[in-house]
């Protein structure tokens, strides 16, 4: 519910496409995980309860980057949609390419030469604006005074506690 209110359809783009959902976190190796394995014991706590490290500047800092977040994947999206039009491949039929590929989904003999050529010629496209976006987002959290580390573990804990995420969702709409 957090994920829908907050994220939208917007974070993670490249995943959505593929029709992944989940909030973004990033490895300080740089390593992309869509995640939703957030499963802390921090549900029930307030939020002075939850750290003494997380302060109500922190959680304004990440709202504003997770709104910040949300116009950049927005610009993502449109971008690659722009791609996937040019080719005349619909964000759907991407989405089912791309899982037969990954041998999770449709087999590759149920799509026609025709689209599995018009994939071939937008997945690098699509695949370097993700990257482009993946490193825009994280310079983002590095402008806003966050570590990849510290961003993720505010996530982390929003994620999990009920009264974080109403706090974030109002200081998002102010």
């Amino acid at each position: 519910m957090f994920q829908k209110l907050l994220l939208g359809k917007f974070i993670g783009v490249l995943p959505l496409l593929l029709g992944v959902r989940g909030l973004p976190t990033w490895s300080q190796t740089g390593d992309y995980v869509l995640g939703s394995a957030f499963k802390q014991i921090t549900q029930g706590h307030t939020i002075a309860q939850i750290s003494k490290n997380l302060t109500v500047k922190d959680l304004e800092k990440f709202a504003l980057t997770i709104k910040k977040q949300r116009s950049l994947a927005q610009e993502t999206t449109q971008k690659m949609l722009k791609v996937l039009e040019s080719e005349g491949l619909s964000r759907q039929r991407f989405r089912e390419i791309a899982q037969g590929k990954s041998n999770t989904g449709v087999p590759i003999e149920n799509f026609s030469n025709e689209d599995l050529e018009k994939f071939e010629n937008v997945f690098p496209e699509v695949k370097k604006i993700a990257q482009e976006d993946l490193l825009k987002q994280r310079e983002l959290v590095k402008s806003q005074g966050f570590t990849i580390r510290e961003f993720n573990e505010i996530a982390t804990k929003v994620q999990n506690n009920p009264s974080l995420q109403r706090e974030v969702l109002k200081l998002i709409k102010n």
